[in-house]
């Protein structure tokens, strides 16, 4: 509030005071107030929520004071700001601020209200949660299914408040209307309806509740059962001309499907094999299936949905719950695998090619395969171990090398086998090109090199040796034994006098003529003669 001091100035002068002029001021401030500071919620029923309200005015003379922010609630926002639509406050004004409190848990909160060139004003909120208590009356339907039934629930307001309810129904088959308005004093019936969508099992019912939250935080919980009865059909065998009848009553049971079909599948072994089965949904909901296999060899999507009124296209389905088990037998028959896929070499005579094979182990321990081949031109390990496989396959390789002992195309046949893991025959395809000539060799004036030649025929072959430039001298012939390495000695007597001139020639090396298969097959080796 404004406070006004009065300031007089007084002259004294030859014993008289005398008033020269009187200063007065006023200040003004901000003095913004609650009426209260503490809000008990007291306690509330799960779901509902309580509302209470906080005034805050300005008792001050400075006009629109600014509100500048409110604390933030907890996270779990079970307290709810509203009323503050604007941040300035007039002079003499008052402001209503509403709280409410919907109880999930027990809160202890402190609210500060900070204002623009004031003090913060600090409010304590409280409040507790308990739980729900149903009413001990149980509302009992019972209808066909795809029936609706119609019961009503008085709601009796003894309060002087207007009720303002939105109901919240648990439960799939029943339903009512979203919002129901009491009056105080006064009391209004609420109509819930059970329409079931297909039958209980025997000796079961439908359950659910309904949950009326009330204004002051209180609420009514009302427990509902359904049960279906069983329908009941007439035939009626009417004469038009006499009008005499005579009728039946029937009743239907539906039992479980058994068996729907027997599948026949075939497939090679280590292929996979697939069939479709269309499935129809007759029910107006999504229904999710699941799938079960009492062979593990057979794959299938765990489980998946169909649409309302819709069709799928997936396999050995089950579904417990809403439409009962789908079972399918399996006629099942494994053929011998083919062949895999067949693997191409290409090299020279006298070198070799590395290539890999691979293949899919659908063993599901650790497994060793032996490994045969039926051409000695090809060599491969005696054995490879494969890990346990996954359910699609773990990839195995295989390295397969090509070593030809004579011209043109060859042909084998790589076999893996395991008495677990089964057979795999691999079609190998070679073939050798005549051989490359090599070099040059460099050999230093009166000084000799070694060059190294294979002989890759499977038995001891005798070998010539020639050279075309006199300057080179080699031992002329030598039987080198099967598959193995000899060390050819080629000797570079030098130039005459003291030329240093380059001198090249070339060392050809044939099978005897005696030697079967080799005829017109010669290494190429060039040699270069250096005189330092």
């Amino acid at each position: 509030m404004a406070l006004c001091i009065p300031l007089c100035l007084l002259v004294e002068c030859a014993g008289l005071c005398q008033t020269v002029f009187l200063v007065t001021g006023m200040c003004q401030a901000i003095d913004i107030k609650l009426d209260t500071t503490s809000v008990p919620f007291g306690a509330v029923v799960t779901g509902s929520q309580s509302s209470r309200a906080v005034v805050m005015q300005n008792l001050g003379d400075i006009g629109n004071a600014s509100l500048v922010r409110i604390s933030r609630l907890n996270q779990s926002r079970d307290i709810r700001l509203l009323g503050l639509r604007s941040r300035s406050i007039s002079s003499s004004a008052r402001k209503m601020l509403a709280k409410i409190f919907a109880a999930r848990n027990q809160v202890v909160k402190t609210v500060s209200c900070m204002i623009e060139g004031s003090d913060p004003l600090k409010l304590v909120l409280t409040g507790s949660c308990v739980a729900q208590t149903p009413v001990k009356e149980v509302i009992h339907f019972s209808t066909h299914v795809c029936t609706r039934e119609t019961r009503s629930i008085v709601l009796n307001n003894r309060s002087n408040l207007l009720w303002q309810l939105r109901p919240k129904i648990d439960g799939a088959y029943w339903s009512g209307a979203d919002m129901i308005t009491v009056d105080p004093q006064q009391s209004k019936n609420y109509d819930l309806t059970y329409r079931p969508l297909v039958m209980t099992h025997e000796g079961k019912r439908h359950t659910g509740s309904v949950f009326f939250p009330l204004p002051d935080g209180n609420g009514l919980l009302y427990n509902v059962t359904g049960q279906l009865v069983e329908e009941t059909s007439k035939v009626i065998f009417k004469n038009e001309q006499t009008s005499e009848y005579l009728f039946y009553y029937i009743t239907f049971k539906a039992t479980p499907p058994g068996i729907i079909s027997t599948i026949d599948m075939t497939t090679p072994v280590r292929q996979a094999a697939s069939h479709v089965i269309n499935l129809y949904n007759p029910l107006t909901a999504q229904v999710s299936f699941s799938t079960a296999s009492t062979l593990s060899d057979i794959l299938l999507p765990p489980n998946f949905t169909v649409p309302p009124q819709s069709e799928e296209f997936l396999g050995y389905p089950e579904n417990k719950k809403d439409l009962g088990f789908y079972q399918y037998d399996l006629n099942l028959s494994a053929t011998p695998a083919g062949p895999e896929n067949q693997v191409h070499f290409r090299t020279y005579l006298g070198s070799t090619q590395s290539q890999t094979c691979r293949f899919n182990n659908f063993c599901k321990s650790r497994v060793e395969y032996a490994c045969k081949v039926d051409n000695p031109d090809f060599h491969v390990e005696r054995s490879i171990t494969a890990a346990s496989a996954s359910s699609g396959g773990t990839e195995v390789n295989v390295e397969v090398i090509y070593e030809p002992s004579c011209l043109g195309n060859a042909r084998a046949t790589l076999l893996l086998s395991s008495p677990m893991g089964g057979d795999y025959t691999f079609p190998l395809y070679g073939y050798a090109a005549p051989p490359k000539p090599q070099g040059p060799y460099t050999i230093k004036s009166g000084a000799s090199t070694s060059i190294p030649f294979k002989n890759v025929f499977p038995q001891a072959t005798q070998f010539t040796f020639h050279v075309d430039n006199p300057v080179f001298s080699v031992k002329p012939m030598e039987t080198i034994r099967a598959k193995k390495v000899h060390n050819v000695v080629v000797t570079f007597d030098g130039n005459q006098g003291n030329a240093k001139t380059t001198r090249m020639g070339r060392l050809v090396i044939a099978a005897a003529s005696s030697a079967s298969l080799t005829h017109n097959i010669e290494w190429v080796y060039y040699l270069k003669g250096v005189t330092p």
